[in-house]
């Protein structure tokens, strides 16, 4: 038979192990979920890289369409300094906007890097 202390002994143990358990499972689902939001920041921010990159190769492409309306006569030496200084600027800036976003994606990367061998330790370490 059983005593009273140490099935008390047993209860409490087992309810001590339910609370690491679900202790243990908020931290995993609190890692899923940041892993979630890197997984949608790091789509996003391709996306947006993808998008200036796209403008960048139009401004390209309306700077050299410049030279050839200039030479067919459809525009004046000094509307194409004029477009073409305004091209150059829209590009320069999204090429910082570029820059900007390759080390966003970056960081994102590292971050990611320093979860991944954040996590696997502790799992090793536990069991």
């Amino acid at each position: 038979m059983i005593s009273e202390r140490e099935l008390e002994k047993a209860v409490l143990l087992t309810i001590n192990t339910h609370i690491e358990n679900l202790i243990n499972l908020r931290e995993v689902l609190s890692v899923l979920d940041h892993k979630q939001g890197s997984i949608s920041e790091a789509k996003k921010n391709d996306m947006q890289r993808l998008e200036v990159n796209k403008e960048i190769v139009k401004l390209q492409s309306l700077k050299i369409a410049l030279y050839e309306d200039l030479a067919e006569g459809v525009i004046t030496k000094e509307e194409c300094f004029e477009f073409n200084e305004m091209y150059k600027k829209q590009i320069e800036e999204y090429e910082k906007q570029a820059a900007y976003l390759k080390e966003e994606q970056e960081l994102l990367s590292f971050e990611k890097i320093k979860r991944v061998n954040g996590w696997i330790p502790s799992c090793v370490i536990e069991i």
